[in-house]
């Protein structure tokens, strides 16, 4: 079964990246992975996620703003979910208000498996899924 639900992952690090892909596939959603610098709001619109997970990094983290803006601004991604992750809990408490006015939720790395996804659950509701089709679809890029 395939999920109606489409989920943009990007992320510096491979595994984590793949961590996430795998754990979000497993539960039945679409899948897509971005490598972090590489992800773009053009990416974005091409994907039309139902959700975006993107890692705040601290070296490029006016970018990952500008991005989430641009996100924001754009009509087709306005009401987006989007979750923004991060191994610098003092960086995600510095950033609160900006990612709290572009309307992201925050959740610090390492992170457990079950709080991720109760917020995907929470973002989306349960994959919808349509029988007899294929499940735990993957896209790397």
């Amino acid at each position: 079964m395939r999920s109606d639900y489409t989920i943009l992952v990007s992320d510096h690090y491979p595994t984590t990246c793949a961590f996430i892909v795998e754990a979000l596939a497993s539960e039945g959603y679409r899948v897509v992975c971005r490598p972090d610098p590489d992800v773009t709001v053009e990416d974005i619109r091409a994907v039309r996620p139902d959700l975006v997970i993107l890692e705040l990094r601290r070296v490029d983290q006016d970018q990952t703003l500008l991005l989430l803006d641009q996100i924001r601004r754009l009509e087709a991604t306005r009401a987006t979910p989007m979750l923004v992750t991060s191994t610098d809990p003092r960086l995600l408490h510095k950033l609160a208000m900006p990612l709290q006015h572009l309307d992201c939720v925050t959740l610090a790395k390492p992170f457990a498996l079950d709080q991720l996804l109760e917020y995907v659950v929470q973002a989306l509701g349960s994959p919808r899924t349509h029988p007899g089709e294929e499940r735990n679809e993957l896209a790397y890029d």
